[in-house]
């Protein structure tokens, strides 16, 4: 059998060394464990201490968490409900992007914005963080609250592709293939839910143990490659696919998968925090966490509007437009697009990145404090 390596084991070793030390130490402050990850990327990463110097891999693992995320909850679902709340969604992301566009334009007009970072900026405010605001949402899933939040992050998902086709044609010719590929994704999903598993197919896998994990691994895996390939959100396909198993009585992958995506979910934290460059962000620091207070604040007055308007009361308003109020990791995509097509500079990829980031470290912080503030109106 071939050695370990050993710069491998080493790099391991101390990454658990600093999970484990900022563990303890946030403890106090009772920080859920995203935070911890974040962090322990942002130290061990190559522009930290250098315990980990490629990120590609680990960040392709923890892509894996956030479907795994999203397939749980698909299974915890069910589709009367989702129709149900559907018009939640398509209502709330629309006021959101809306009332984004407005604020965004109006800044770019005093500024002399180009189009394109325009609707960079707004999209970017539009989206939240799915996989923060799943774990600030465990045990409230099912609570009308929950229910709304979780539709509207999903519509914020769907929307990611148009934001991308949008962000693209501002400086290329229109491409129709993304639509085909979305309306044929669209039309396999619609049969898909229509199907049913034969009962004996059902039972010969839940029998044999040693295969549920490959069976759980395959059905999530298959549908988030089906929305990639026709151009949607992989995480869209993950969460199609775990309402899928619930369906399809598949139950037991719930069981099999959790160890996974525990596992994966972590990584995918990591991978966030490896990939800000402390040295910008020290040269920096002032601008970040000014834009960075500045976004959660605008997100979270934009928020509380578009509850409200659904006749949501305050109370739940401000606690659903505090859980929304982070920026999500759909914002590094949009920014690479960004400044592949020329829309952003080097240095505001940075900033953006660095931003986002910022947002996701404080979003708990955020969920408490007005928790305590709408206990005093």
């Amino acid at each position: 059998m071939a050695s370990l390596d050993t710069s491998l084991l080493t790099s391991l070793v101390m990454t658990l060394v600093v999970i484990l030390a900022l563990s303890l130490l946030l403890r106090r402050f009772k920080q859920p464990a995203f935070v911890v990850f974040l962090l322990a990327g942002i130290v061990i990463g190559p522009f930290g201490l250098s315990f980990v110097g490629e990120t590609g891999f680990v960040e392709l693992v923890g892509t894996f968490g956030l479907l795994f995320m999203l397939f749980f909850v698909g299974m915890e679902l069910d589709l009367s409900v989702l129709k149900k709340h559907a018009k939640v969604g398509v209502i709330g992301v629309f006021v959101q992007i809306v009332l984004s566009l407005i604020l965004s334009y109006i800044i770019g007009s005093f500024l002399d914005w180009p189009v394109g970072r325009v609707l960079l900026i707004a999209f970017v405010l539009t989206l939240s963080s799915t996989a923060v605001v799943l774990r600030l949402l465990q045990g409230k899933l099912d609570t009308r609250l929950g229910r709304n939040v979780l539709m509207i992050l999903l519509m914020q998902d769907i929307a990611v592709i148009p934001m991308l086709l949008t962000l693209t044609l501002i400086e290329g010719p229109i491409d129709y293939l993304p639509f085909i590929g979305i309306a044929i994704f669209i039309i396999v999903s619609f049969f898909a839910f229509r199907f049913s598993l034969p009962k004996r197919l059902v039972k010969a896998i839940k029998d044999d143990e040693e295969y549920h994990v490959f069976a759980a691994l395959f059905l999530c895996s298959i549908f988030a490659l089906l929305a990639s390939q026709f151009h949607l959100s992989a995480v869209l396909g993950a969460f199609l696919a775990g309402m899928l198993a619930k369906k399809w009585d598949l139950c037991w992958a719930t069981e099999t998968l959790e160890p996974f995506r525990d596992l994966f979910l972590a990584i995918f934290f990591l991978s966030i925090g490896m990939i800000l460059d402390l040295s910008f962000v020290l040269a920096n620091w002032y601008l970040i966490t000014g834009l960075a207070i500045l976004a959660i604040a605008i997100n979270l007055v934009i928020n509380y509007i578009m509850l409200r308007i659904m006749n949501k009361n305050h109370s739940d308003a401000l606690h659903g437009a505090a859980i929304l109020s982070q920026l999500s990791e759909f914002g590094y995509v949009l920014a690479s697009t960004a400044l592949a097509i020329g829309v952003i500079a080097p240095f505001g990829y940075q900033m953006t990145i660095a931003i986002i980031t910022l947002t996701l470290i404080i979003a708990p912080f955020v969920v408490t404090l007005t928790r305590k503030a709408s206990s005093l109106f």
